[in-house]
């Protein structure tokens, strides 16, 4: 997977969970960019890989995901 994909993902996540929970996935803020959403965190996380596919990816959270999350980003990736 991409950086580029992964941003999207996040980005399609993001508006489902403001649709079904009415509050936000993660409280970064998500920008405009000449390719796409852009969340500043994510992207300067992950532009040490370019367009090319990420070999590892770690998530950064104090907390663990709830299971709602879990599944939402799983049913996200599926599309």
């Amino acid at each position: 997977m991409t950086p580029l994909r992964v941003r999207k993902l996040l980005y399609f996540a993001y508006g489902w969970t403001l649709a079904f929970r009415d509050e936000p996935l993660f409280e970064a803020k998500i920008q405009a960019s000449k390719y796409g959403p852009a969340i500043p965190v994510v992207y300067h996380n992950l532009s040490y890989y370019a367009s090319n596919p990420i070999e590892a990816l770690i998530l950064a959270r104090d907390d663990p995901l709830e299971e709602f999350e879990t599944d939402l980003l799983a049913q996200t990736y599926r599309i």
